[in-house]
Formats: structure tokens, sequence, C-alpha cells
């Protein structure tokens, strides 16, 4: 299980600064008042980084407890297209019915395809995400998230 973390930490290295000199390339806006456009992404590879980072340090320290299995199995792969599928419907509906509306739906969803089955937990959680993120967003940062045709 090491080599493949020690594999996958090295993608993850690559991905970031791949991703960091698409931030450094990203037009600055001269708004006041306003952050710089570059600014989450920046935060993000930062997160990411250091994240990945932690993860190699305790990959290498830590002795190996598990054998890897490196078959992929059908499920897995449908798991994971049911994901994909789910974020680019995601990204396609929010452009019709707006971040408010579709963001709650979307997490629910996830949560359902990730194996959660509690719907009160589950109705909560995609309420209190999507607001917090909303506020983050919008009050915070003073980002525009798309209202959509239908509002």
């Amino acid at each position: 299980m090491k080599k493949i973390n020690i594999i996958l930490s090295v993608v993850l290295y690559a991905f970031s600064f791949w991703y960091l000199v698409q931030i450094l390339n990203l037009p600055d806006r001269n708004m006041e008042g306003t952050l710089k456009s570059s600014f989450m992404p920046f935060l993000l590879f930062v997160i990411l980084f250091s994240i990945n980072t932690i993860f190699l340090f305790v990959s290498l320290k830590r002795p190996c407890l598990e054998k890897c299995d490196y078959i992929i199995h059908k499920y897995e792969l449908l798991g994971i297209l049911k994901v994909v599928l789910l974020i680019l419907g995601y990204v396609f509906l929010m452009k019709i019915t707006g971040f408010a509306l579709i963001t709650p739906v979307a997490v629910f969803l996830l949560m359902k395809m990730m194996g959660a089955d509690n719907i009160k937990e589950m109705i909560l959680t995609s309420i209190i995400v999507s607001a917090s993120v909303y506020l983050l967003f919008v009050v915070v940062f003073k980002v525009m998230l798309p209202g959509g045709i239908i509002i």
C-alpha cells in the first residue's frame, strides 16, 4: 500500500503544480475592496499541497498493514461514473435553476450515493452545507453565484 500512496502523492503534486501554473496565468481584477481573482484558487492550492504533504509523510512513517487489491471492480466504476454524471448534471442545471435551488439537491444525492440513509440528517446537512457555501462566497468573498434563468 505504501507504493500506491507514494504514486498517488506524486500524481497529486504534479496536479497541484499544474494548477499553480494555471493560477499564475489568471488575470487580475482591479476592483476596490475585493480580493484578487487568484485568491481562492491559490488558497485551494495551498490546502491541496499541505494535505498531500501530510499524507506523504504519514504514508512513509507508518508501516504498511494492509494488502492492496489492484483489481478495479464493476461497482467501483459504476460509482465513479454516477458521481461524475451527478457533477456534470449539477454544473449544467446550475445555469438553469441557479445555485440556491440545485446545490441542496446535489448534496442530498451525493450523500445518498455515498451510503447515507438517515433522510432527516441528509436534508438538514444539504441545507446547512448549501447555506454555508452561499454565505461564505456571497457575503464574505463577494462572489456572485449563478442565479439561474428560473429565478
